[in-house]
């Protein structure tokens, strides 16, 4: 296991003089500011208590912030990741919507394939349901894992587990070389075509990921903002209808994000004995029936963020799952 100290190529002054240089940071009533801004046209303003982490490793810049609102803050080539109010949100909505989906049709152990998700999230939320036989992580960048180990442990409380092995890797290499096959796969990557996820939203990415997956296999990815972001999402479940039997989108807020609310897409595999026909309706009470501790996703936020994702296509047409 490597260090912070070891991962980090670069450290950045984090004196306030040489912050106020970068775009990201400004001042005001003697107060520092750091803002994410997309397309140059939406924000977010996080009030800066300390900075904890300026720096970057070989493969993307790094900052960990102190905030007022948001607690301790991610940001990961200048975009925001996670925070410690908020990272319940997103981890809980892109990971339980596909288990608790595949644990009702088909009950048996599942194999968890987890490509990026370095701070942890997902694996915590995914060791929650007894069925997870496996889980394997692949991330390219080490430093975040240990970065959030250090500055949001607990995100990281499952990176441990026996079920877990994690690989600090190209995706691309892990798809291309792996002979494991899984019966959920996440895509818990940053921006597309950013950084170090640049060439993972491609045709033939999604074709080796749909070969390493089992009949009635499960790929969840995030898939940016509704609202901002359409055109990409629609041009994502284009591509994906190629390979897969359902491909539905579905939404949940993301307080921290451009918008606030952000979505995913679920793909499905073709399986025999598949009775999946529209993803929102078949959330059976089985929550109810395990003990699982969750903040936000329940049985009705699961059906809305179906739902709820026909609001943003022309002239209330509804949202197709093939």
């Amino acid at each position: 296991m490597a260090t912070i100290e070891q991962l980090t190529r670069s450290r950045y002054s984090s004196a306030r003089q040489d912050l106020l240089k970068d775009n990201a940071f400004y001042e005001h009533n003697n107060k520092l500011f750091f803002t994410e801004k997309r397309d140059g046209e939406v924000g977010f303003n996080f009030e800066v208590e300390d900075i904890l982490f300026y720096g970057a490793s070989q493969y993307q810049d790094a900052l960990v912030l102190k905030t007022k609102e948001e607690g301790n803050l991610l940001v990961l080539d200048a975009m925001t990741m996670i925070s410690d109010n908020s990272e319940h949100w997103y981890h809980e909505f892109m990971a339980h919507v596909p288990l608790f989906l595949h644990d009702s049709l088909y009950p048996r152990s599942q194999n968890v394939l987890i490509l990026g998700g370095g701070d942890g999230g997902i694996v915590r939320e995914t060791l929650k349901h007894s069925s997870v036989h496996k889980i394997v992580q692949c991330d390219i960048d080490e430093l975040v894992t240990r970065l959030t180990e250090k500055y949001f442990p607990q995100l990281t409380t499952g990176i441990n587990d026996s079920k877990v092995e994690l690989i600090f890797d190209d995706a691309k290499k892990f798809l291309n070389t792996s002979t494991d096959k899984f019966d959920i796969v996440f895509y818990d990557l940053c921006d597309p075509n950013v950084g170090p996820t640049e060439g993972m939203f491609a045709d033939e990415i999604f074709q080796k990921t749909y070969d390493l997956m089992n009949p009635g296999g499960m790929l969840v990815m995030q898939s940016e903002s509704p609202i901002r972001n359409k055109q990409w999402l629609e041009e994502m479940q284009n591509v994906l209808k190629d390979q897969f039997v359902i491909v539905a989108p579905y939404q949940y807020p993301m307080p921290i994000y451009p918008g606030g609310i952000w979505s995913a897409l679920l793909c499905v595999k073709e399986h025999p004995n598949d009775n999946l026909k529209d993803p929102s309706d078949v959330f059976i009470s089985l929550q109810q029936q395990k003990d699982i501790s969750l903040h936000h996703y329940n049985a009705r936020t699961h059906k809305a963020g179906f739902l709820s994702m026909n609001n943003y296509f022309e002239n209330g047409k509804r949202v197709e799952y093939r």
